[in-house]
């Protein structure tokens, strides 16, 4: 393979010890696998300035859930942003009549790209709201067989 006579000596001289060889190895690798598991996670003061300014997510607030939905209109979505407050309004397509779900809901977030056929072929992005535990069965009721919209609050 190789014709330098430097490798000729170097594969001569694994080969003799070889068995030396592989003990270090594994002495050396027992030892950083033990390092790893006895090391102690690093502290706030040990991380970059980076992980410590990420924002943090909102913080919740008592007696309400996150709760995510998907609007009858995909682009809908697109003209939300987190902080906004809406009224959820449902329509049931059997009866052709529409009702208030919500009052004060607050948008968390909104999905980066529209998603098609992700539900039994409903369209749109995905949008996570906070609501109050007491409309969460409603919403969940009207976002699975009904068709969602909203109107900006104040």
């Amino acid at each position: 393979m190789f014709s330098r006579p430097w490798f000729a000596l170097l594969r001569r001289q694994v080969l003799i010890h070889r068995r030396s060889l592989a003990f270090c190895l594994t002495v050396a690798a027992v030892l950083l696998g033990w390092a790893a598991f006895v090391a102690r996670p690093p502290t706030v003061s040990t991380l970059p300035t980076a992980v410590m300014s990420a924002p943090a997510s909102p913080s919740p607030r008592p007696g309400y859930v996150r709760l995510p939905v998907r609007f009858a209109d995909g682009e809908m979505a697109g003209l939300l942003h987190p902080g906004d407050r809406i009224q959820l309004w449902a329509s049931d397509p059997r009866t052709q009549r529409s009702r208030q779900i919500s009052r004060d809901a607050e948008v968390i977030e909104v999905a980066g790209a529209p998603s098609i056929g992700v539900s039994a072929g409903r369209q749109g992005r995905l949008v996570v709201i906070r609501v109050h535990v007491t409309e969460v069965e409603r919403v969940t009721s009207f976002n699975s067989g009904g068709v969602l919209s909203y109107v900006l609050g104040q």
